[in-house]
């Protein structure tokens, strides 16, 4: 009798493993082999892949061992295995943009990386996992009107980082605007002049960024000056450094004219005209009006005098000046009783074929009507008509009845002044060679 004793302990062959390999992300981990292992038996070998995984400082640093083990059917085993290296060494791709901030009304701005980012990627960590950072994200006015590169740097979960430069203009579009401004001031001249000094605050204005500031004076005249009587209009504006649009402040100054101005009178004395008329202006009774801004009309409260008017007449004279204020004085207008006739007599008046002959001229603007004249010694009374200016009438009165003196008396009118009697005397010469008459003076 044979025992035959059959004891399989010889494990199977395995077959050689994948080669170990060295990758940048999970990603990229090839999908495990399906390996096949012989066996000096025949039988069925079965396989049990394993995979035991080491990690690293991050999600895509780690070591990844994959093993495959053979059984046959008597329990024999034998296995192969492979190093899987996940090592992610590279940087994130950035991907910036540039912007534009404009600064607020306190000056500043600020930005946040998903004002810049633009799509950057990384070959392992997703979109979403990747760290930003900008290396400043607030403005203010030190940097209006300029463009300032940010920095933005990206870094993976493995810590891998790459920067990109993300250009931000900063603006400055706030306008100034006017934190105070004076009211209109109203005020009365200075005495004597036509002006007054007046002061006032000046007007502040704010800005954003230039803080407050005075402005510029463009129209008007500034604190303390002598502002004319009227309306001046003072103006002041102020454009922040960024030329953003103008602030204006604007207020009225005025001056007003409350000094009345002087009157000064004089009197006159003036006879009537060849109409019996006097006719005065204002300006014969001023006598040096005077104001302070100036004189803009005489008003005289009677201008127009005749025979009525005879003796002394009280006018009144009204200065205005140019606001409208207005002073008075009176003066004394003198109108002659009746005009002053310029006739005398001769020495002598000659006395031929028994008859006086009188030559009278006038020699006043007037024409004078004799209403009645008579010569002591002589006839009855007789009546001449009007002696015109510059003209003349030969009164023939009869012989003389004496040697004595005579006197000639006439009573004159003018117009509707009263009559008024004259009279000289004359005597009569003993020949007609003797000539007189009545002069011309």
């Amino acid at each position: 009798m044979q025992t035959i004793s059959v004891n399989d302990d010889t494990a199977p062959v395995p077959p050689a493993p994948p080669a170990d390999i060295t990758e940048q992300c999970a990603a990229d981990i090839p999908p495990p082999v399906d390996l096949t292992a012989t066996d000096n038996c025949d039988g069925n070998i079965s396989v049990s892949p394993t995979e035991v995984n080491t990690p690293g400082a991050c999600p895509s640093s780690f070591t990844l061992v994959r093993t495959w083990t053979f059984t046959d059917e008597c329990g024999n085993e034998s296995d192969v295995s492979q190093t899987i290296t996940i090592n992610d060494d590279t940087a994130p791709t950035p991907v910036c943009q540039n912007i534009t901030v404009t600064l607020d009304t306190n000056g500043q701005a600020s930005i946040t990386v998903a004002d810049v980012e633009n799509g950057s990627t990384d070959n392992c960590t997703a979109a979403t996992d990747l760290n930003f950072a900008l290396n400043q994200t607030t403005f203010d006015c030190t940097g209006a009107g300029q463009v300032v590169p940010v920095t933005m740097t990206v870094t993976d979960e493995c810590g891998n980082s790459a920067d990109c430069i993300a250009n931000i203009t900063v603006n400055d579009d706030a306008a100034p605007s006017v934190a105070t401004c004076p009211t209109n001031i109203s005020v009365n001249n200075d005495a004597g002049v036509c002006e007054a000094v007046v002061n006032y605050d000046l007007p502040t204005f704010g800005d954003n960024c230039d803080g407050t500031n005075t402005g510029t004076l463009t129209a008007g005249l500034p604190p303390n000056s002598s502002f004319p009587v009227g309306i001046t209009t003072v103006t002041y504006e102020y454009t922040d450094a960024a030329g953003n649009a103008t602030a204006t402040c604007s207020f009225d100054v005025e001056v007003i004219d409350n000094e009345a101005p002087t009157a000064v009178c004089q009197n006159l004395t003036l006879g009537l005209d060849e109409n019996f008329e006097l006719v005065i202006t204002p300006e014969d009774i001023d006598a040096g009006a005077a104001d302070n801004c100036g004189v803009s009309d005489l008003i005289l409260d009677m201008e127009n005098f005749d025979c009525t008017n005879s003796g002394t007449n009280m006018v009144t004279l009204t200065v205005i000046d140019d606001a409208g204020n207005s002073s008075t004085c009176q003066a004394q207008v003198e109108v002659p009783t009746t005009p002053e006739p310029m006739i005398t007599c001769p020495e002598t008046v000659r006395d031929c074929d028994g008859r006086f002959e009188l030559e009278l001229t006038d020699n006043n603007p007037f024409t004078f009507g004799i209403a009645e004249a008579t010569i002591s010694g002589t006839a009855a009374p007789f009546v001449l008509g009007d002696i015109s200016p510059g003209g003349g009438a030969t009164l023939n009165l009869g012989a003389a009845t004496t040697s004595e003196p005579l006197t000639l008396t006439y009573t004159l009118t003018v117009g509707d002044c009263p009559p008024v009697s004259f009279s000289c005397t004359f005597t009569v010469a003993t020949s007609c060679s003797d000539a007189g008459s009545f002069p011309r003076n």
